[in-house]
């Protein structure tokens, strides 16, 4: 189907039903994703650390009560306990934080391989790339991996992003036009890639 002498909302159009057929936009969300899981991480290390301040200031406590230590000793270590607790605390947000994160990033992975294939999925992609996403170098690297086959050498975080960008500027209508000659670019491409399967 050519796209000589469609207007730029049919031409967008075109396009952005093709994205939204071909992409799981939900599951590409990286962002949304996390973010409730990252509060969840935060509740782990905020009980983590608290675990760990009982522990210090109960022993010092159990120390202060049986007389091994006095009152001094026992408020001083009761106020340097929060200390060590707090770096346990940290150390399990961020430990609890970059297990949920790698869930997410490796559904996207398999959701991304599954996608380009042995042929290059996003590669097809580029003439209509190029004009909605001038000079950004993350869709140039992108698209030269999947033109490669280097797609698993990719951020999950970095492709789904592209993704997005790439729907939004075609759900919008504004900022850069998108020409007749690079849709038909695009659809030469994907005719290319229906040859090749």
């Amino acid at each position: 189907m050519s796209a000589k002498g469609k207007n730029q909302r049919q031409l967008r159009k075109q396009v952005l039903r093709h994205v939204e057929s071909t992409f799981d936009l939900k599951r590409l969300e990286f962002k949304n994703r996390v973010t409730p899981q990252k509060h969840r991480a935060k509740l782990v290390g905020v009980m983590v650390a608290a675990a760990a301040y009982s522990v210090g200031f109960g022993l010092a406590y159990f120390a202060w009560q049986t007389g091994r230590t006095e009152y001094e000793t026992f408020a001083k270590f009761s106020w340097i306990f929060m200390l060590p607790s707090s770096v346990v605390g940290v150390f399990a947000y961020m430990l609890s934080s970059n297990r949920r994160e790698y869930a997410v990033a490796k559904d996207i992975m398999v959701h991304m391989l599954t996608l380009e294939g042995g042929y290059g999925l996003l590669w097809r992609y580029e003439p209509v790339l190029h004009e909605l996403l001038k000079d950004d170098a993350v869709a140039q690297r992108l698209v030269e991996a999947s033109r490669h086959g280097k797609m698993p050498a990719v951020e999950p975080e970095d492709y789904a992003l592209v993704i997005h960008r790439m729907h939004e500027a075609l759900r919008s209508g504004e900022g850069a036009s998108l020409s007749a000659e690079a849709v038909d670019a695009f659809e030469e491409n994907l005719a290319e890639a229906r040859s090749a399967a």
